[in-house]
C-alpha cells in the first residue's frame, strides 16, 4: 500500500508556488507541482473540477493495466484510495502512478474541494485482477464472487 501523502512533491514545499503559469514542474514531469501550492494558467489556482479532473487522469493511470501480460499486476500490494475514498488496486508494476495518483488525491482534499460519494465502497472482492475497461484497455478490477 502506499504510504501516506507527502506534502510538497516536485513542485517544491508544501505551500509554495507550483511554478509559473502551470509549467512543469520538476523531472516528474508533473504540472501539478506542491500539494498545497498548485496553480493553473497564468499563475490563478486551479478550481475543484480541474484538479478533479487531474484526480481522474492520475487514478486512470495508476490502474491502468495491459491484459495480454502474464505476469501479476493488480493485487493486494498496491493498494490506493479513490475519488470516492474506496480502496482501488494499483498496478504493480508502476508504483510512480501510484503515488502521483495519491498525490493528487491529497491535493484535491487539502484544497478543501468535495471528498467522497455519499455511498458505501463495494466490497474488494476476492482480490484483484487486470480486467477490460470497456473502451478496448486494461484495468486492475475486483475479482467478485459468482
Amino acid at each position: 500500500m502506499v504510504g501516506a501523502p507527502e506534502k510538497g512533491g516536485s513542485g517544491g514545499a508544501a505551500g509554495g508556488a507550483a511554478g509559473k503559469g502551470g509549467s512543469t514542474a520538476g523531472s516528474g514531469g508533473s504540472s501539478m507541482g506542491g500539494a498545497s501550492g498548485t496553480t493553473g494558467a497564468g499563475g490563478a489556482p486551479l478550481t475543484c473540477a480541474q484538479r478533479f479532473a487531474d484526480l481522474q487522469a492520475k487514478l486512470a493511470a495508476a490502474r491502468a493495466c495491459e491484459q495480454s501480460m502474464s505476469s501479476i499486476q493488480c493485487s493486494d500490494q498496491l493498494l490506493i484510495n479513490d475519488e470516492c475514498g474506496c480502496k482501488v488496486a494499483a498496478n504493480i508494476k508502476t508504483p510512480e502512478l501510484a503515488q502521483a495518483a495519491v498525490d493528487a488525491l491529497a491535493d484535491y482534499i487539502d484544497a478543501g474541494c468535495p471528498y467522497g460519494c455519499g455511498a458505501p465502497c463495494p466490497s474488494p472482492g476476492m482480490g484483484w485482477y487486470c480486467g477490460p475497461d470497456g473502451n478496448g484497455k486494461g484495468v486492475c478490477m475486483p475479482v467478485l464472487p459468482d
